[in-house]
C-alpha cells in the first residue's frame, strides 16, 4: 500500500470559524444597541448584557452552524467589544474592566430550589453542558431587588422542561419551603426546598 493515500473525512466538522460579522452585528444589535440608556450605563449591566448574548450564539448560532467556534465568555466579549461600535471605545481597558466584572459577578445573590420528588427520594440537579461543567441545583443570579423566593421560580421556571423529562410531575402551585443560605461556602446563595 505505500504511495496509497487514504483521504478520511470527518463526520464531525471542525469548529474552527469564528462568527461572521454579519452575526456580531446581530448580537450587538439585539443585546447592546437595542437596550434603555440607563442599562449602557455600566459595565457590570454592559456584561450581563453580554452574557446573554454569549448564550445566545452558544444555544443557536453554533448549534445551527457546526463549524462556528464555541468560545469562552472572555473570547466572546473581546469580540464584541472589537466589533459594537457602542464598546469599542472601550477596548484598550478590556481587561481591567472584565476582571473588575468577574469580581462583581461573584457576589451578586444568586437563589434557587432544592426540588425534590414526593417521595423525598430523588432530587433535580442540572449540569451546563461546557466540558468542566459541574452538577448543581438549578439556580440563578437574582435581579436588582428581587426577592429569593421570585428568583427561584423564575430561574426553576426554566427547569420545568426538565422536570417533565425526568419524571417529575409539575407542581400547581408554588410551595415556599425552607431557605437555605451560604450553601457551598458562598454567602450569596439561597436555596428553597420544595416538592413536586
Amino acid at each position: 500500500m505505500a504511495g496509497n493515500v487514504i483521504n478520511r473525512t470527518s463526520s464531525t466538522p471542525m469548529k474552527t470559524i469564528l462568527p461572521p460579522q454579519e452575526i456580531l452585528d446581530d448580537l450587538c444589535s439585539r443585546f447592546v444597541l437595542n437596550v434603555p440608556k440607563e442599562d449602557l450605563e455600566s459595565f457590570e449591566r454592559i456584561f450581563f448584557l453580554l452574557e446573554q448574548a454569549h448564550w445566545f450564539y452558544e444555544d443557536n448560532s453554533v448549534e445551527q452552524n457546526p463549524s462556528l467556534k464555541s468560545l469562552s465568555f472572555k473570547e466572546f466579549s473581546s469580540l464584541m467589544f472589537n466589533n459594537c461600535a457602542a464598546l469599542r471605545p472601550y477596548i484598550n481597558h478590556l481587561d481591567d474592566i472584565y476582571k473588575d466584572f468577574t469580581t462583581y459577578k461573584f457576589r451578586v445573590p444568586v437563589s434557587g430550589a432544592i426540588i425534590l420528588d414526593e417521595s423525598y427520594e430523588r432530587c433535580l440537579l442540572v449540569k451546563g453542558w461546557k466540558s468542566g461543567s459541574s452538577w448543581s441545583f438549578p439556580r440563578g443570579k437574582k435581579s436588582k431587588d428581587e426577592e429569593d423566593h421570585i428568583c427561584a421560580y423564575r430561574e426553576d421556571g426554566c427547569s420545568l422542561p426538565v422536570i417533565k423529562l425526568v419524571g417529575f410531575p409539575t407542581a400547581q402551585t408554588t410551595h415556599h419551603g425552607t431557605a437555605f443560605n451560604g450553601i457551598q461556602n458562598q454567602p450569596s446563595i439561597c436555596l428553597l426546598s420544595t416538592r413536586y
